[in-house]
């Protein structure tokens, strides 16, 4: 796509990811950055100028990894969240170095805070095979329900935890529960191994002495 605009060099390389988490079997952006290898990828939070346009690229900490960024432009109003607001919630977009549910949470909180529902969010829709599209929003409504489902399962989480349920237990209960149907719905979770992956990284981060709870 940059080759047909006539882009031949991109003056940065933007990711909602830091680079060194990239997911595997990003092949588009290896290219890149194999090429562009002189420049790599903006490692800090930047403002840049790029034509009219004013782009920022955000810091809001740890959350699908050890450190995710919003990208926002500013005159147009348009933020790509990237993976924050998702529509596939698999459990394997933690990375072990220090991604958190926890800190998911409180981005999403950051960007509700600081943007408006006249705002343009560019969401990410992996797909099951490794893919990804896009989908466009007009306000904050995605925003505030990803964060709610993961608050009602890091809740969930902690009530069993509190009961001595096992997450394997909690998950089998809650893929036949009507209640979480709208949930499983909304974040393609279609097998109780994808929910068990993610209610035991919520088990692992409400033990004593983790993240405390939202």
């Amino acid at each position: 796509a940059l080759r047909a605009a006539g882009v031949v060099r991109p003056e940065a390389l933007v990711s909602t990811r830091a680079p060194a988490v990239a997911a595997p079997g990003d092949r588009a952006r290896a290219r890149l950055a194999a090429r562009d290898a002189g420049r790599g990828w903006l490692a800090q939070p930047a403002r840049l100028a790029v034509g009219d346009e004013i782009v920022h690229v955000i810091d809001v900490g740890a959350a699908r990894g050890p450190s995710d960024r919003i990208v926002w432009f500013e005159h147009a109003n348009v933020v790509h969240l990237g993976g924050l607001v998702s529509d596939r919630l698999t459990g394997d977009a933690w990375d072990a170095s220090g991604g958190s549910l926890h800190g998911w949470v409180a981005a999403l909180e950051t960007v509700y805070r600081r943007f408006d529902d006249d705002t343009l969010f560019v969401l990410g829709r992996p797909s099951a095979d490794g893919a990804s599209s896009t989908v466009i929003a007009r306000g904050r409504g995605a925003v505030r329900a990803m964060r709610a489902d993961l608050v009602a399962l890091l809740d969930t989480a902690y009530a069993a935890m509190r009961a001595d349920r096992t997450s394997a237990a909690l998950a089998a209960s809650m893929m036949d529960a009507a209640a979480w149907a709208g949930v499983r719905r909304r974040r393609s979770i279609d097998a109780v191994a994808t929910l068990e992956r993610v209610l035991t990284r919520a088990y692992a981060e409400l033990r004593p002495a983790s993240v405390p709870r939202v």
